[in-house]
């Protein structure tokens, strides 16, 4: 353990870089809206920190996968 510095355990998690793709399209057509979102396109497989502060250093989280969302709105 290193004394005087920020770091709290030996070895902590190291988290690789990632690069995540999200996408969105919209339609409107009169009164009615389509809406569609992406969220993670390529699938990318990333992780992240655990978020209870106790275990951030220590533990990781996979990240979701790909979702998807449709939205149809019509206005009135």
């Amino acid at each position: 353990m290193k004394f005087g510095s920020a770091q709290l355990i030996v070895n902590p998690v190291v988290y690789p870089a990632y690069t995540l793709l999200n996408a969105s399209l919209f339609f409107q057509h009169g009164p009615y809206e389509i809406d569609l979102n992406i969220d993670n396109l390529t699938d990318a497989v990333y992780f992240t920190p655990n978020t209870d502060p106790t275990y951030v250093n220590v533990a990781a989280i996979p990240g979701v996968g790909r979702e998807w969302r449709v939205t149809v709105k019509r206005r009135f």
